[in-house]
């Protein structure tokens, strides 16, 4: 068999057929990785656009209840629902001047640098966000 040629000759013919299918294999992967990735970016970016508008009315919020918090003469609780609120709205013009690479990047960087924090914020913006679709008040 070694010295076979006819055995030798099908041997590279399955060789070469293997490889073709691995490579007609991997370009479909590829083809599905970047429509994948393509759905992903229109995704996030329509998410991006909720995600920056949620935030303003939750700092529009945050300035109602500093308003009020002042009426009722809590001036010093006040302070922080507007700092929060600042804050919040640095949030949301940093998503709205960010595009969509930039935020995926960004995020990627914090989550190898803290995880930690990254999955706390990520926790809590889920709740956050999910109070918000529901329309159930905050405890």
């Amino acid at each position: 068999m070694e010295g076979n040629p006819e055995f030798m000759a099908e041997g590279a013919r399955e060789t070469e057929s293997g490889q073709g299918s691995f490579a007609a294999a991997r370009a479909g992967m590829d083809q599905a990785r970047e429509k994948v990735q393509e759905q992903a970016k229109s995704m996030f970016t329509s998410g991006k656009g909720r995600a920056s508008e949620t935030l303003t009315r939750v700092a529009q919020a945050l300035r109602d209840t500093g308003r009020q918090l002042r009426e009722q003469n809590y001036g010093s609780v006040a302070q922080y629902a507007d700092k929060a609120a600042e804050s919040v709205e640095q949030v949301s013009g940093y998503i709205q001047e960010r595009n969509v690479e930039e935020l995926i990047e960004r995020a990627e960087d914090m989550t190898r640098k803290q995880p930690v924090l990254f999955l706390a914020g990520a926790f809590l913006t889920g709740l956050l966000l999910g109070r918000l679709i529901k329309g159930t008040p905050v405890r």
